[in-house]
């Protein structure tokens, strides 16, 4: 309301000032069709989101490449708000396709963050990648403040880590984290305020369509003016009203409503008279007493003939089912933890490089097998399905976590094989791995084959099934594993 109040105190003024400049001359006034809520953005523009990417591209590397890709973002924003300012909602399909642009420019923020997974920058990068969707917000309905906030949690992760790193080494690095978790919050206020049901549009104006995003729009300066107004600044006179309907028209339609009324009661007067006018029918006219009409063949029926009633047919209704998207391989050393992610069929995975302070971490693997050729501290194997591992030593632990027919050849020693919510593991181990604790949750197909002299393998299944009975002497249930080597 006080943004109202003073916006209406601004315009008097000016007119006031206009007013006392004019004298008997002609007044210009220049017209601007925006509404408030899109004059606010464009100051909150000018002062927020412009000063935010001069700051990343200043902070130089691999920054300067992003805050230009962000630079391309808020620019395609802006667009499609500006688009809102002069338009009405578009149909489903059309805000599709307006949406287009402000999506590519995103997801070329976040393919460049995945390329760059190595860069010295990288928690700057993930802070942006994660956050930037906060301009999708023009998409979601009734509350987007909430979309919002949970970019603005996402962003805070990796912001969080730069403020610990650089809070003392680097304050520009540190106000550069602030200053974009800020921009999220005065951002979620500015929706709040003027969108808080969604994307405001201007229902004044006819439907968007993706042609707007083609057609040049006119800036602020170059806005047309009004045409001038007679001399001595008073306003020009207003429309002619509307010519009401005239006497003799109206005469003429209640005339011919009164002739056709007067001729049904005619009609009806008549009373059994009314039939003297009908065609009488005779019997050469009637089927059952004239043979030829009987054999004459039926008369084809035409297209504008009535079609017998069929029920409507039920359409079976599909979901759309989503293509899951293919991301790219890794495989690389991110500070002390080997990455292996998204690899299929790949049989030549291997490190031969490792010490005991490093971990690896093979993630979504299919049909792929990977040798660790030394000490780690651990191996991870994380939703992997159909792949093998061969490793020599682990210091903690080795762990399967929901994979599905998956192997490993420990040739040294293990402390401790974990695995969980997995179905189908091996484990194959030598003698001197006997000592190791296997410690399994929620899964099944479980086998531990164990290395004879002969080079052959012992298979022991583990087991899966558990029985629960109730003890008189203790006072509760005790639970006991079904023996599966009986």
């Amino acid at each position: 309301m006080e943004q109202l109040v003073s916006r209406l105190e601004a315009v008097t003024n000016r007119l006031e000032a206009v007013a006392s400049r004019s004298g008997g001359g002609s007044v210009k006034v220049v017209a601007d069709d925006d509404p408030a809520w899109f004059d606010d953005f464009k100051e909150y523009n000018a002062k927020t989101l412009t000063g935010f990417v001069n700051s990343t591209i200043a902070l130089g590397g691999d920054l300067e490449h992003l805050g230009k890709l962000v630079d391309d973002a808020f620019r395609s924003h802006m667009t499609l708000l500006e688009i809102a300012a002069h338009h009405n909602r578009p149909s489903q399909a059309d805000f599709e396709a307006l949406l287009k642009p402000l999506s590519e420019a995103i997801s070329k923020v976040q393919d460049f963050r995945e390329k760059n997974r190595s860069s010295k920058q990288f928690n700057h990068l993930s802070a942006i990648s994660e956050g930037l969707p906060f301009l999708g917000w023009v998409g979601v309905a009734p509350k987007p403040v909430l979309y919002i906030q949970q970019m603005e949690e996402s962003a805070q992760f990796y912001t969080n880590k730069l403020l610990k790193d650089f809070r003392e080494s680097d304050p520009k690095q540190a106000n550069w984290a602030t200053s974009f978790i800020q921009l999220l919050k005065s951002f979620s206020g500015y929706v709040k305020d003027h969108h808080q049901a969604g994307l405001t549009w201007n229902k004044e104006k006819p439907a968007a369509t993706p042609a707007a995003l083609t057609s040049k729009k006119p800036t602020i300066s170059s806005k047309p003016a009004v045409p001038p107004g007679p001399p001595g600044g008073f306003a020009p006179p207003p429309p002619p009203p509307v010519q009401a309907p005239t006497a003799t028209h109206t005469s003429v339609e209640n005339h011919g409503a009164e002739d056709s009324r007067s001729q049904l009661f005619a009609q009806l007067s008549k009373g059994s008279d009314i039939t003297l006018g009908l065609k009488k029918v005779t019997d050469d006219m009637k089927t059952h007493k004239n043979p030829e009409l009987r054999n004459q063949p039926p008369v084809k029926s035409s297209v504008l003939d009535p079609k017998p009633y069929a029920p409507p047919s039920l359409k079976k209704f599909s979901a759309p089912i989503s293509k899951p998207v293919k991301k790219p391989a890794v495989f690389q050393l991110q500070n002390k933890k080997w990455l292996i992610e998204h690899q299929e069929g790949n049989n030549h995975l291997e490190i031969a490089q490792c010490n005991d302070k490093q971990t690896v971490y093979m993630f979504k693997c299919n049909l792929s097998t990977l040798h660790v050729k030394g000490k780690v501290n651990s191996i991870i194997l994380d939703s992997c399905e159909k792949c093998n591992v061969v490793f020599t030593d682990v210091i903690a632990t080795f762990e399967f976590t929901n994979c599905k027919s998956c192997k490993v050849q420990i040739d040294g020693f293990a402390p401790t094989i974990s695995i969980e919510k997995t179905d189908g593991a091996q484990v194959f181990i030598n003698p001197a791995c006997l000592e190791s604790q296997i410690v399994t949750a929620k899964s099944s197909e479980m086998n531990i084959c164990v290395r004879k002299p002969d080079g052959d393998f012992t298979e022991y299944p583990l087991p899966e099934q558990f029985k629960t009975v109730w003890s008189p002497a203790s006072n509760k249930f005790l639970t006991s594993t079904m023996d599966l080597n009986l």
